[in-house]
């Protein structure tokens, strides 16, 4: 056989395995929903950049917090527009972006009172802004509430984090419950695109199965336990808690935001994230479980060995 024929049977080899790649990965994207290698490194920055701030400086993970804290907030303003909402996106992002700066000042308190002057500011401003003539009329009380909402929301719930690292030990804490939460995604995914058949919630997440919240249970038991013992110095059983509780809060954050991309008319709330969509598609469970593992740590915390 002739080099150049050896050559083209070589390209041509290398071309069909391209092209045998390029179809499982477009199988791939098709049911689970987003480019799964770009997910996967960008997730794996995201999780570099936690570890790394918590390790070099407190008030950086706090900072790490609240950027998280604007875009998410920022994020929701700019979807209601979808609905005729008109919130002032970027003031409220910027409002939610010191209250986990407070709440790590101050603990409690300072989460409290840090929800309680955004109330206010956001009200002042709203008003005033409604009062101009070039302000926008259209359903003037519900865009109030709803922004309102979005600050509360998301700023209390990663405020939280705030209030966990200022304790002691709270840094292992906030670590050991974003691996939970994370496995329990993680499981969830792996299960439901090996094995998913029945929906678990198809008017509010069709991708969502009973065999992928299988797999999330298995995750965070398994997560919860090695956390549990390994990381906070607990009974493994505390650890079934651990899992439980945060599976409970990770995947109604994740319909509640998935109810809420449905009465948007979105698919992800932005594409600011490669390979993820916006921040509150990769905080969604992040959001309502941050205050559970606060408050795990401040119950289960004196079982310590």
């Amino acid at each position: 056989m002739k080099a150049s024929e050896r050559r083209r049977q070589r390209e041509a080899q290398a071309r069909h395995f391209v092209e045998q790649v390029e179809q499982a990965n477009q199988r791939l994207e098709q049911r689970a929903g987003r480019n799964l290698p770009v997910a996967i490194l960008v997730a794996l920055l995201f999780g570099g950049i936690v570890l790394i701030a918590a390790l070099v400086d407190l008030w950086l993970l706090t900072a790490v917090a609240a950027i998280g804290a604007f875009f998410a907030t920022a994020e929701i303003g700019q979807g209601l527009h979808h609905r005729d909402l008109h919130i002032m996106s970027w003031f409220a992002g910027a409002l939610s972006l010191g209250i986990p700066f407070a709440a790590y000042k101050w603990e409690s308190p300072g989460l409290w009172a840090g929800l309680g002057v955004a109330f206010l500011i956001y009200s002042a401003v709203t008003l005033a802004v409604r009062a101009l003539p070039t302000g926008r009329t259209g359903h003037p009380y519900l865009s109030w509430i709803a922004g309102l909402g979005a600050i509360l929301y998301v700023a209390g719930g990663i405020g939280s984090i705030g209030v966990i690292i200022a304790h002691e030990h709270g840094v292992t804490w906030l670590l050991g419950g974003l691996i939970v939460v994370v496995s329990n995604d993680t499981g969830a995914y792996a299960a439901g695109v090996l094995f998913g058949r029945h929906a678990m919630a198809p008017r509010i997440s069709p991708k969502k199965t009973w065999e992928g919240q299988a797999g999330a249970l298995v995750s965070v038991v398994i997560a919860g336990t090695l956390v549990a013992s390994l990381l906070l110095g607990l009974p493994w059983w505390v650890g079934l808690i651990i899992g439980v509780v945060l599976m409970v809060t990770a995947t109604a954050g994740d319909l509640a935001e998935s109810s809420f991309k449905r009465w948007l008319g979105v698919k992800d709330m932005s594409n600011w994230i490669p390979g993820h969509g916006g921040f509150m598609d990769r905080l969604d469970a992040v959001i309502p479980s941050m205050p559970a593992v606060l408050v795990l740590m401040l119950l289960l915390g004196s079982l310590a060995i």
